[in-house]
């Protein structure tokens, strides 16, 4: 539950870049999506589009990136 001031802000302090993977995101597309955590509720940052959805079909379960991770790393 952020107003705009405070959305406003972390676009501000993100440098309108996306936690994880930097890239730019563009407020005026729709592209920004307010993380937060879905048991606490307490927002995390702000993500792309992409970042958001792979977070959410992972389940935000570190497990399975650490395993994502672990099989990319092998497979190169």
């Amino acid at each position: 539950n952020l107003d705009i001031e405070q959305y406003l802000e972390m676009l501000l302090l993100q440098s309108s870049r996306c936690k994880i993977c930097n890239e730019y995101i563009d407020d005026s597309k729709s592209q920004v999506c307010v993380d937060h955590n879905h048991t606490t509720g307490k927002v995390r940052g702000l993500l792309c589009r992409e970042c958001n959805t792979g977070l959410g079909l992972v389940k935000d379960d570190i497990k399975i990136i650490e395993r994502a991770i672990k099989y990319l790393e092998k497979m190169q």
